[in-house]
């Protein structure tokens, strides 16, 4: 394989790249407009290339410094973060741009990317998922009556879910096209989330397991242990009669 063209982008040609990022509508749109400037760009400097009459272009013929290549994908991606779209457009977009490399010398481009929240956000909120949400901060104050508010229990579940739920209520999780989130009831403390660009994920409790602190055993809620060591006591990482600790986290 013949060693490919190293073509460093001027400060105007990153401009027009910028542009033809925030000018874009649509995911899709931002895909293809982000990805004809990139590669119109190196045709239009490639000698032996005429760029009116390229219909397939070889991606490994090209490269990029690195600090381009990062800045451009990030600004397609922060472009799309209204969208729900921004870790989609990263996927899709990485394997297609042209192969990069190390240059100490070239400085790092800064790709402006407007923003374009809309003002209003609609959620709807199902009863069922209401009374998850109900349930959840009943819940933490379980944890917080028991194991107090100082501690490690408490904190990391009361610091997961304000974290996790204002994102939901955020414009951070996704929506665009009309600004409209519809919320699930999932399971018990856990809830599913449907944006209006498409985007489905859940705000999940992950309950801890209580295990012997000593053998790893499996303790029940009725103190008895599974596995492990027969001739441990079986000193259970939390207590028998005490609320299950736990996080919320989100799951794509």
């Amino acid at each position: 394989m013949s060693t490919p063209i190293r073509h460093t982008y001027t400060e105007e040609q990153i401009a027009a790249i910028a542009d033809a990022i925030n000018g874009s509508t649509t995911p899709i749109d931002l895909l293809h407009n982000t990805i004809d400037i990139v590669y119109r760009l190196l045709l239009a400097a490639d000698p032996d290339i005429n760029p009116s009459e390229a219909r397939v272009i070889n991606m490994h013929r090209y490269a990029i410094p690195a600090v381009q290549w990062s800045a451009i994908l990030h600004a397609a991606s922060d472009r799309a973060q209204p969208w729900g779209m921004a870790v989609h457009i990263a996927v899709d977009l990485s394997p297609i741009l042209p192969p990069r490399y190390d240059d100490p010398g070239v400085p790092d481009p800064k790709i402006t990317v407007r923003r374009y929240d809309p003002l209003v956000h609609h959620i709807d909120v199902t009863l069922p998922a209401a009374q998850v949400i109900a349930a959840a901060n009943a819940y933490i104050d379980r944890l917080a009556a028991f194991y107090g508010q100082d501690s490690r229990y408490y904190l990391d579940a009361v610091g997961s879910w304000q974290r996790h739920l204002s994102a939901v209520f955020s414009l951070a999780c996704g929506t665009a096209n009309g600004s409209r989130t519809r919320v699930h009831r999932h399971r018990p403390l856990s809830l599913l989330v449907q944006t209006s660009s498409g985007v489905l994920y859940e705000l999940t409790w992950n309950g801890q397991l209580r295990l012997c602190r000593h053998c790893g055993a499996t303790v029940t809620d009725d103190g008895a242990a599974d596995g492990g060591n027969p001739d441990c006591g079986h000193e259970p990482s939390y207590p028998v009669d005490g609320p299950e600790p736990g996080t919320w986290t989100f799951k794509y």
